[in-house]
């Protein structure tokens, strides 16, 4: 499950995607393209807000055995917590483009 929130703990984007392992099992890569509206950007230091989002990703597992398991707070019934991870991140805009007068490489951002 992946939640991204805003500096006022608002959802600005939520997801879960499926994913089946067998025991032992690795999955090494997982990449998600999302498309998000009305995105407050980051700006570096003296040029503007440096705006943080929230990122919030757990790892679940549906138990299918018979036997009842210790069950946190925050699942269901069926659902274990398997691993969470929560890390800042900001959103920014960077381009790249030869700078006419010194015909250098010169970076925009925003």
């Amino acid at each position: 499950k992946i939640e991204l929130q805003d500096d006022q703990s608002n959802t600005v984007y939520q997801t879960s995607i499926p994913l089946s392992l067998l025991p032992y099992q690795r999955y090494n890569a997982m990449k998600r393209n999302i498309h998000l509206t009305g995105v407050k950007l980051w700006w570096p230091h003296t040029m503007g807000e440096p705006y943080l989002y929230k990122a919030n990703i757990s790892f679940l597992i549906h138990n299918t055995a018979t036997t009842p398991i210790t069950i946190p707070a925050e699942t269901s019934k069926n659902v274990v917590l398997s691993d969470r991870v929560t890390f800042s991140f900001g959103i920014r805009t960077i381009q790249t483009y030869i700078h006419p007068r010194t015909n250098g490489r010169a970076f925009e951002i925003n």
